[in-house]
């Protein structure tokens, strides 16, 4: 994981590895993903003092590999791929807490036999500042 940060824009990644366990003679695949994003301040242009907020522009780039799942040892030709989505949003950040609104956009589906695709997703999130 990384971050860089300056007074006008953040860029942050990440690489992670999910390994997941069989249960019931299920076993989902493991999961890869490499995730970045910037944001990018639209609002105040110039800081002075007394700037109470900040509006970030934010574009999220997620890349997704998912190898097949298991059911009793054998392999489920309908899972797993490679998924690319963009979500474009906006942040909205103050000294107590922080408001933020993005749809993250399927850009590339490769998936397995019929596995199934994901759609647009919507997310809206509050976080506050303790």
């Amino acid at each position: 994981m990384g971050t860089y940060q300056t007074l006008d824009y953040q860029v942050d990644s990440q690489i992670s590895y999910q390994v997941n366990t069989k249960a019931n003679d299920f076993e989902a695949g493991d999961v890869v993903r490499l995730d970045g994003s910037l944001q990018y301040r639209l609002w105040p242009r110039t800081l002075g003092g007394g700037v109470p907020a900040f509006v970030y522009g934010v574009m999220e780039a997620n890349l997704i590999y998912q190898q097949k799942n298991r059911f009793n040892g054998n392999k489920d030709p309908d899972s797993g791929g490679t998924r690319f989505f963009l979500a474009p949003g906006i942040q909205y950040v103050t000294r107590r807490w922080i408001g933020e609104a993005a749809v993250q956009v399927p850009v590339v589906q490769n998936l397995n036999g019929d596995a199934l695709e994901n759609d647009y997703i919507a997310r809206i999130s509050v976080r506050f500042n303790f």
